[in-house]
């Protein structure tokens, strides 16, 4: 699990530092960091490789398990991680919040409602964890990565809602995003492993 954690660290650390770096260049620390740009490009890529690999999760716990449901844990986790890079590249939630004002007669740009909308995703990823606790409980590497990832996440969305726009407060927020993305799919990663792991040495038994 060490690797997989300093990996993560370190290659949001790179991202958050290139970014930083590069706007500087445009005389603005947080141009690379708006959406769009290569910091947005990188999440959403991180949370499309999360996706596939929960997906792949998926398959190879029903090739290994004679009647895993398909229903599972990892399955619904692909579909959310996909929407999420979906969302990320093309900011869906920012239609949303702007439609959920609007329709209660608010003004968008008076009340910052993205990250309670964001916050509520977050919890309905948490519920679903725990509906399928049994599942996720198996594996201890990814159950520890996976809370560091939600903290990083609750991270995020407490410095949207609390902090200032602008430098350096909106580095903090997307170097808690990035850490939160990382960290996922480390998570998921290492239940990609244990059950590759497995399936080769059931094969070497036979």
């Amino acid at each position: 699990m060490r690797k997989y954690m300093i990996g993560a660290l370190a290659f949001s650390c790179y991202l958050v530092f290139a970014a930083t770096v590069a706007g500087l260049k445009k005389e603005d620390q947080l141009y690379y960091f708006a959406e769009r740009q290569y910091f947005t490009f990188f999440s959403a890529l991180i949370l499309a490789f999360t996706s596939l690999v929960s997906g792949m999760t998926s398959g190879l716990y029903r090739k290994i398990q004679s009647g895993y449901p398909k229903f599972n844990f990892w399955i619904i986790s692909s579909v959310g991680f996909f929407y999420l890079c979906i969302d990320e590249f093309f900011s869906v939630h920012e239609g949303m919040d702007r439609a959920i004002l609007r329709s209660f007669g608010q003004d968008p740009r008076a009340v910052n409602f993205d990250g309670w909308l964001l916050g509520g995703l977050g919890v309905v990823g948490l519920y679903i964890a725990y509906r399928f606790r049994r599942e996720v409980s198996q594996h201890k590497d990814f159950l520890f990565l996976f809370v560091a990832a939600t903290l990083f996440f609750a991270g995020m969305v407490l410095a949207d809602q609390l902090v200032a726009e602008g430098f350096p407060w909106g580095i903090i927020e997307e170097a808690f995003k990035i850490l939160g993305v990382t960290f996922f799919f480390a998570a998921y990663s290492t239940v990609l492993r244990d059950l590759h792991q497995h399936l080769l040495m059931g094969i070497s038994k036979k």
